[in-house]
């Protein structure tokens, strides 16, 4: 009960009581009229959810508010710098038409905003990177209410000017899409000049959008080509690998060597002559010599081509080592006895080895082969090269050369002269006697005389040593 009674409370509409702080605490003060116009009402959480508090001029400024839908349905959002830099702003028709929209990179050709909708939006990435020779697409998206009827592609010059590509029948190999249906650019067998920046443009019933720069670049270079040593040598006649190494981005597609003899230009080496050369292919750069003779002698390059261009390695020469055989007959005369065997010897030294050994003889001033088919004669072999003949006659005096021949050629003694002695006459020693050193015989069985036969008499004969009787 209040101090002024049961009577007072009840008089609600009584000056005192609704003045005093027992009513204003009260539920019926929060219910009326002057509670809600009450500073205590707009500072409470039941204001602050009721319609009046989101009509209100605070509930604008408000952190709830912008947090709301409505916040960024009206006008006060689009006024903020965090609705400017928005994704709802770019789209919407107050960007389209503020002066940002016409300055930015976005825009080529920019037209009010119609009644009927807003020019397109155009995006592309910021860059495209792609290899030298593949087939490159840069991507363009298009967003147009109404809809896009056409889409080109421009490319920056050199001058910086915005040139459009052309897009004509006649140029179809080259580039590929710039449709409604496929806005991207595809660009085919890219080169070098493709790199650059690009601009996507799309066209509708309102005017043309276009997208910001996007830049393409081009990957790839030359083929490195390297030879692992700047010098070769091999023996004559033997087989020898110039080795080649090929790095390439993108892959290389042929590979191909050049030989240069001293004073003369490159030639390309044939890949059909295989008898001579191998390799020179993608799977082995390599090049293979067979049979190496001194025509071999030069310098060699080795080349790669991709889609870049060709490029080649450094020079590497070959050195072919050989040469004939050298043939030696220690004498310029040899002599023997008539009917004797007599040898003529002969050293060979050879690189590469010497495959054969041929005798001639000087008859009549001419050279003939020595027929080593007769039994007469042996020797005259890549293992024994000296020559021996058996039974000599007066018809073997005579000069001799012995010759030797490898992959290189042929090598040549000197001439020697055979000489051939004369018939000599013999004393027969009869009845076992030998004769000694001095040419006499000593008998034996008691026998006596010069030929120990008994009686004071020379039997002489001549004999051919070694001579068939």
């Amino acid at each position: 009960p209040s101090r002024y009674g049961n009577g007072y409370r009840s008089n609600s509409g009584s000056g005192t009581y609704v003045k005093s702080r027992t009513y204003r605490k009260s539920r019926t003060y929060r219910k009326s009229r002057n509670y809600r116009k009450s500073r205590t009402y707009r500072k409470s959480r039941n204001y602050r959810k009721s319609r009046n508090y989101r009509k209100s001029r605070n509930y604008g400024g408000s952190r709830n508010y912008r947090k709301s839908r409505n916040y960024r349905k009206y006008g006060t959002y689009r006024k903020f710098g965090n609705y400017v830099k928005s994704g709802n702003y770019v789209n919407s028709g107050s960007y389209v038409n503020s002066g940002s929209y016409v300055k930015s990179e976005n825009i080529l050709q920019s037209s009010a905003v119609s009644n009927s909708g807003v020019i397109p939006a155009v995006s592309t990435p910021a860059t495209h990177q792609f290899t030298y020779g593949t087939t490159a697409t840069l991507s363009c998206m298009v967003l147009a209410s109404p809809v896009a009827t056409s889409v080109s592609w421009s490319k920056y010059n050199s001058q910086n000017q915005l040139v459009a590509i052309d897009m004509s029948t006649n140029n179809n190999l080259k580039y590929q899409g710039s449709t409604v249906g496929n806005p991207s650019l595809t660009i085919l067998n890219t080169v070098s000049g493709d790199a650059g920046r690009y601009v996507c443009s799309a066209k509708n019933a309102v005017g043309t959008g276009s997208s910001g720069t996007t830049t393409l670049k081009i990957t790839g270079a030359l083929p490195k080509v390297t030879i692992p040593q700047p010098a070769y040598s091999i023996s004559i006649g033997n087989q020898i690998t110039l080795g080649c190494a090929v790095s390439a981005t993108p892959k290389e597609t042929a590979v191909f060597w050049t030989r240069q003899y001293p004073n003369a230009g490159e030639t390309t080496i044939s890949k059909v002559n295989s008898a001579k050369y191998l390799g020179q292919t993608v799977s082995s750069p390599s090049l293979i010599i067979l049979n190496t003779d001194f025509n071999d002698i030069a310098n060699y390059r080795c080349y790669a081509t991709n889609a870049v261009g060709t490029s080649s390695s450094q020079p590497t020469s070959l050195n072919v080592l050989g040469s004939i055989p050298e043939v030696v007959i220690p004498l310029n005369q040899y002599s023997v006895d008539y009917g004797s065997s007599a040898t003529i010897p002969c050293t060979v030294t050879a690189n590469p080895t010497h495959t054969s050994v041929q005798w001639k003889i000087i008859v009549n001033g001419q050279e003939q082969n020595v027929d080593m088919q007769n039994d007469k004669y042996s020797g005259g072999t890549v293992n024994s090269p000296s020559l021996v003949i058996a039974n000599t006659q007066h018809g073997d005096e005579t000069f001799y050369i012995c010759t030797a021949s490898n992959s290189v050629g042929e090598g040549r003694s000197n001439q020697t002269f055979l000489d051939v002695g004369e018939k000599v006459c013999k004393l027969y020693c009869s009845n076992g006697g030998n004769l000694n050193e001095v040419g006499q015989c000593v008998c034996v069985g008691g026998w006596t005389g010069t030929n120990c036969d008994g009686q004071i008499h020379m039997r002489l004969f001549w004999a051919i040593a070694a001579q068939k009787s």
